[in-house]
């Protein structure tokens, strides 16, 4: 079998070659041959390299996983040319590990609007390792690593951002308001019920997050836990949808004189 020694002239010989689809092609056809030897060489080569060049070696290196050239890889995310920067920050994302995860969040914060910025959300939902306490460090960071941070808990669940992406909910941020179906859990639930009373955020997603924090109870409770909320406000045609969405033969009973009463 072939080892990376000698698979190495092919990939340098492809890397210098003016084909863009020559160069990528046999960097993935020698992959199969390659060991960390390989992905150094290939790695040393980005200095020197077009801009073109470097997504091409960039992307090899990303889709080869070769978590020994991540700070290389890394290096290159604050690239001042956006496809390089791109192709950094995803072939990071696919690598994975702490290092390359501090480099896309450094970015994410530096960068604010724009094609950067907007590449980066799709490789850290896809991040290849944990980002949970990341985003939620970011929930306290710039207001580029904020906006990020609640695109990032709009499409991912982790419920230890909820406190704070409620409190940012609270003073008005709409993009946290959007999250809070995602984050919520059963502790958020008498916040998220006095923000529906007072009428504070978008009515759908405030209400579709109390739905969200008690779905880990049973049925019964929660349709108990929501008319005891009801009892105690005269905005009782708010919980409604929220106890129809419980799915429980409770809810039948309030729902129906709720609407004999008027109230739905």
């Amino acid at each position: 079998r072939l080892n990376g020694d000698a698979v190495l002239p092919t990939i340098i010989k492809g890397l210098k070659d003016e084909s863009r689809d020559y160069r990528y092609g046999a960097l993935l056809t020698a992959d199969s041959f390659a060991d960390e030897k390989v992905y150094a060489a290939v790695a040393a080569a980005l200095p020197k390299a077009s801009d073109e060049e470097m997504g091409d070696i960039l992307n090899y290196l990303g889709a080869s996983h070769a978590e020994g050239e991540v700070d290389r890889v890394a290096e290159y995310i604050s690239s001042d040319c956006d496809c390089v920067a791109v192709a950094a920050i995803e072939a990071a994302g696919r690598i994975g590990g702490e290092k390359a995860l501090e480099a896309i969040m450094a970015e994410v914060a530096t960068e604010g609007e724009g094609k950067v910025y907007d590449a980066a959300i799709a490789p850290l939902l896809a991040f290849n390792g944990k980002i949970d306490d990341a985003v939620v460090a970011a929930l306290e960071g710039n207001d580029n690593s904020k906006a990020a941070a609640l695109q990032i808990l709009k499409k991912r669940r982790i419920t230890k951002a909820a406190d704070k992406v409620l409190a940012m909910a609270g003073e008005g941020c709409e993009a946290a308001v959007k999250a809070l179906p995602t984050v919520a859990a059963e502790q958020n639930f008498d916040a998220l019920c006095e923000m529906l009373i007072a009428g504070k955020g978008d009515k759908t997603s405030v209400s579709n997050a109390i739905i969200k924090s008690l779905k880990e109870l049973s049925s019964a409770e929660q349709v108990k836990r929501i008319e005891a909320k009801m009892g105690k406000t005269d905005k009782v045609h708010l919980f409604y949808p929220i106890l129809a969405a419980t799915d429980a033969k409770e809810a039948i009973a309030p729902i129906i004189e709720g609407y004999n009463n008027g109230n739905v």
